[in-house]
């Protein structure tokens, strides 16, 4: 299941072409003929949808941490080129958060990452997600809301809000 976006989301998330430069320009340009779109996913090894009402696997690291492994699929956005091959502004920046409550109890932010593909799919496998020490296992199957954001080399921001049940 694909989540919609709100439309002040997909207005906003093709509105700033400010700073590229070629060949960036172009590619950026060529994002603008796709809707933004971002769903959430879980697989370490490749991008599994989440079904409505499935749970997301908690995990526990050798260390005893707990963690969720996270995937998203994106299109309408650019996908960027390897850090190894190119400059940091090729690239992506994560911000994934997870909340509980309307507290934060884990999260990843990374700058200049990738995705495999292009701007008409594209897909970050295996995030590990690391919920908190203090955080606890506070309920059985208890819900947690995960937010989402990619920004892109061309200024798209595409957000993902959705509430899951960890299991």
């Amino acid at each position: 299941m694909r989540t919609t976006l709100p439309l002040l989301a997909l207005l906003a998330a093709h509105a700033p072409l400010v700073g590229c430069e070629e060949p960036q320009a172009e590619i950026c340009e060529d994002i603008l003929s796709t809707p933004a779109f971002l769903e959430l996913g879980t697989g370490n090894e490749s991008f599994e949808p989440l079904l409505e009402g499935e749970a997301l696997e908690l995990h526990f690291g050798g260390q005893g941490a707990q963690h969720v492994y996270l995937s998203l699929y994106a299109e309408g956005l650019n996908p960027g080129h390897s850090p190894l091959f190119s400059r940091p502004e090729d690239t992506l920046d994560l911000d994934i958060s997870v909340w509980q409550d309307g507290a934060e109890i884990g999260g990843l932010r990374a700058d200049w990452i990738t995705m495999a593909g292009d701007s008409t799919g594209a897909e970050l496998v295996g995030a590990e997600i690391v919920l908190w020490p203090d955080w606890g296992l506070l309920d059985e199957d208890p819900i947690v809301e995960i937010r989402a954001t990619l920004v892109d080399a061309c200024g798209t921001e595409i957000t993902l809000t959705q509430d899951q049940t960890l299991g």
